[in-house]
């Protein structure tokens, strides 16, 4: 699987400008692929430099088949191809992955001539048919005919525009994670690995799998941020996760960690009041998933295929920017698909992990046999 070399198109007239709120992984992707269609963009983020950050850290194929789709695998390949990824001729790896402030770095320094990069931080944004107007904290004024906004984090914007956030389901997750060294001898690393929870412990599953340069561990959990549970696992995190699930004592033993424990803790939200003139919500700005649904990815890869390959030349080609233009996206049939299907899962992997009726029961009953069953049919063949 190889990523297309993209060329950039003719530039579009500056009356096309689109500004984008929040350089993640949902606005710098946005920002590159519109960039590269030619439409001048203007990304604003506090920092140009990405932070660290506990979140996207892993990719799965169907990830990996949206991003060749939009052309910018190349921004993400230290996580898709073995050594030989440079000559475009590695393997695909489906279990592996990498940091996420590299991944948003690399995409930025992708970003073509026809986006500029603004670090600040934004005061307001004012929106009409035709125009949109983004002020900065130090006044200045940037202004476009669309606004797009791509940053989780934003509510204090959400709520000045009167886009109000709706939970779902209230803390209800926590993600754990910390890493571990490889080890010295590339041929012994092992491949990615998935553990499942037990009755009672409230964890869904640990994923441990190889990074460039460390072994991640990720712990998907419904416990509360205050469970002793996970002060200890700060503490000591190899010896509390290998005590709790004894299957991931023999890829972690005689590792030292390398990074410390991060906490992340989710609740399940959508937005209402969203449908408004000149601007449109992406990513974790209009839904939160559980990042134990492993959706989280594909949303924001689904939102930026829609916008910019169907709904942004649609809108542009005719005069005006109206709510009516814009509500064609929240409607589109292959984006609820998407959105909903993450909604399921997030809420789902909840009540599979802690649900207590009959049904749920026998669901986990099932899911550890089949497990089981996989587990010894492996080891007759090995």
């Amino acid at each position: 699987m190889k990523a297309a070399k993209f060329t950039s198109a003719p530039s579009k007239p500056e009356s096309d400008r689109v500004v984008v709120i929040g350089a993640g992984m949902a606005g710098s992707l946005l920002s590159l692929v519109l960039g590269r269609a030619g439409y001048p963009v203007t990304l604003i983020d506090l920092k140009r430099e990405p932070t660290s950050d506990f979140r996207n850290e892993k990719l799965g194929i169907d990830q990996i088949e949206r991003l060749v789709g939009l052309g910018v695998l190349s921004c993400f390949e230290e996580a898709c191809w073995g050594d030989d990824a440079a000559g475009g001729t590695g393997t695909p790896l489906k279990d592996c992955g990498a940091r996420y402030d590299r991944w948003i770095a690399r995409v930025r320094a992708a970003l073509p001539d026809a986006v500029t990069f603004v670090e600040g931080k934004v005061d307001r944004i004012e929106t009409s048919a035709d125009q949109q107007t983004v002020t900065l904290c130090n006044g200045e004024t940037i202004s476009g005919r669309l606004a797009a906004l791509a940053t989780g984090r934003g509510e204090r914007l959400r709520a000045q525009l009167g886009v109000t956030r709706e939970i779902v389901s209230d803390k209800h997750s926590i993600c754990l994670g910390f890493s571990v060294a490889r080890h010295a001898d590339p041929s012994l690393e092992m491949t990615a690995q998935i553990c499942h929870g037990r009755a009672g412990d409230r964890i869904a599953y640990v994923t441990i799998f190889p990074m460039l340069d460390e072994v991640r561990v990720n712990i998907f959990s419904y416990r509360d941020a205050g469970d002793p549970w996970i002060r200890d696992l700060r503490a000591d995190p190899i010896g509390v996760l290998t005590r709790t699930l004894p299957e991931t004592r023999a890829s972690l033993a005689g590792r030292n960690v390398v990074r410390d424990l991060e906490v992340r803790g989710t609740d399940l939200y959508a937005v209402s009041g969203h449908v408004r003139d000149g601007l449109v919500l992406l990513g974790d700005a209009f839904q939160a998933s559980c990042p134990s649904s492993g959706t989280g990815v594909t949303r924001i890869l689904s939102d930026v295929a829609r916008l910019s390959q169907a709904h942004i030349p649609a809108w542009f080609a005719t005069p005006g920017i109206d709510a009516d233009k814009i509500g064609d996206f929240y409607a589109d049939p292959l984006k609820q698909a998407v959105d909903n299907d993450s909604m399921r899962r997030s809420i789902r992997g909840r009540k599979t992990t802690l649900g207590v009726t009959p049904y749920w029961r026998a669901r986990r009953a099932v899911a550890g046999l089949k497990r089981t069953i996989v587990a010894v049919r492996r080891r007759r063949e090995a």
